[in-house]
């Protein structure tokens, strides 16, 4: 009957108004969860670091290496390596809003560390 569909059709639009409800809250409070997430990105970056301090013992370049990679795959964070002609090696641990660059000499030891 006429009378059934308009009222299927009525909850059909409560329904679609419940979800665009639940859709601003879910935004809204996006927002707030990106926030808390640069804040977990940079404990995360923090937490590298002293780990890095901690774990490498490994004076050779390829000790070095292997090491820091291994850190940044533990933390869910991007490792690439880069070797500029006549430049020391430069190590990154990275993620979509940091980075720590380390840079090593060609015996392996660490120059500086940048985040």
């Amino acid at each position: 009957s006429d009378e059934a569909r308009i009222r299927e059709l009525a909850e059909a639009i409560r329904s679609k108004c419940a979800q665009a409800q639940q859709m601003k809250q879910q935004t809204s409070s996006t927002s707030v969860s990106t926030g808390n997430m640069q804040l977990e990105v940079r404990r995360r970056l923090k937490e590298v670091i002293v780990r890095l301090q901690e774990d490498v013992r490994d004076t050779s370049m390829t000790g070095i290496q292997q090491r820091l990679q291994y850190t940044a795959q533990k933390f869910s964070l991007s490792f690439s390596v880069q070797r500029p002609l006549n430049l020391p090696t430069s190590c990154y641990i990275s993620c979509e809003s940091f980075f720590i660059e380390v840079c090593l000499d060609d015996n392996g030891y660490i120059i500086s560390t940048k985040l």
